[in-house]
């Protein structure tokens, strides 16, 4: 996510900021909201991580990531705060309308109280109620993606660990990649789900032909959708144990998958996905290609 936000959604950030303290490589939250123009520091270059969250603060937050899944704001809502001359005019459209849909909530004496800060708890509260009374939620199904499938598509090969593309089959609602990476140390594959509607899901490869990943010179099977595009199938067979010696309290190593045909099976809404093995018979031969089972 970060990265593609990176590659594409740079210019959403339009007030330049220039933030000094807090873009790290592993700072993966700040970076995504930063660059989707969900926060903007605090002025003076700083963006303030370890600070505390005022109400209008969390207001603000909220209304932009409503607006960048695709909504608007419905300007005047007829709302009234008892402190509304303490409201920042940058928070005002945006505290306005959180409370008319009550997503947020007035305080005693139908005061906002914009500058007192808001908890872990209530962050909670106010992003499920986000999800459930905004009229545009994931609930009612109409959040506008950020990414086109065209873009998901050209951004995989930018990615650090997918240099090149092995294989690509087009579902009616996803279309399965696997990208490999090459190298004299570690070489590795990835599996992917694009999205038609836009959206990247990596899969978990949990079937490994080495003891760091599934590797390039692993062949994967009998690759199909369901007819409705919403189940994906694959098989891959293992011609010995995957043993992993990396475990110093187990010297003689660790078997990480036993040899066998193994049968997956992926949910393409979600990712998730499910693994049967088949044991090898004595005296059948490796490799398969098919279900070694009456």
């Amino acid at each position: 996510m970060k990265g593609l936000v990176k590659y594409y959604l740079a210019e959403l950030n339009a007030d330049g900021y220039s933030i000094k303290d807090v873009f790290t490589d592993g700072d993966y939250n700040s970076n995504v909201a930063f660059y989707l123009g969900l926060v903007k520091g605090r002025g003076k270059g700083l963006f303030d991580p370890e600070g505390l969250l005022t109400r209008q603060e969390a207001a603000a937050i909220l209304a932009r990531a409503y607006i960048c899944c695709g909504g608007t704001l419905p300007g005047n809502t007829g709302v009234y705060f008892s402190d509304e001359e303490r409201i920042a005019q940058w928070a005002t459209e945006s505290v306005s309308a959180l409370t008319a849909w009550n997503i947020m909530e007035k305080m005693d004496y139908g005061s906002f109280c914009p500058d007192g800060y808001i908890s872990i708890e209530e962050c909670i509260v106010t992003l499920l109620r986000l999800y459930d009374n905004a009229p545009i939620s994931r609930i009612n199904g109409n959040v506008k993606r950020l990414f086109t499938y065209e873009q998901c598509i050209e951004y995989i090969p930018n990615m650090s660990d997918c240099f090149y593309e092995n294989f690509k089959l087009e579902g009616s609602i996803a279309t399965f990649i696997r990208m490999d990476l090459g190298g004299m140390m570690r070489p590795a594959s990835s599996l992917f789900l694009v999205y038609h509607d836009g959206g990247i899901k990596r899969l978990a490869t949990t079937i490994w032909d080495s003891s760091w990943g599934f590797s390039p010179s692993q062949r994967i099977e009998n690759i199909s959708f369901s007819k409705d595009g919403r189940t994906l199938y694959y098989t891959i067979t293992l011609q010995k144990d995957t043993i992993s010696y990396e475990y110093e309290e187990h010297p003689e190593g660790i078997i990480i998958n036993k040899k066998g045909l193994y049968h997956a099976t992926v949910d393409v809404d979600t990712g998730s996905n499910q693994v049967r093995r088949e044991a090898v018979p004595e005296g059948v031969e490796l490799p398969l290609t098919s279900s070694i089972l009456p």
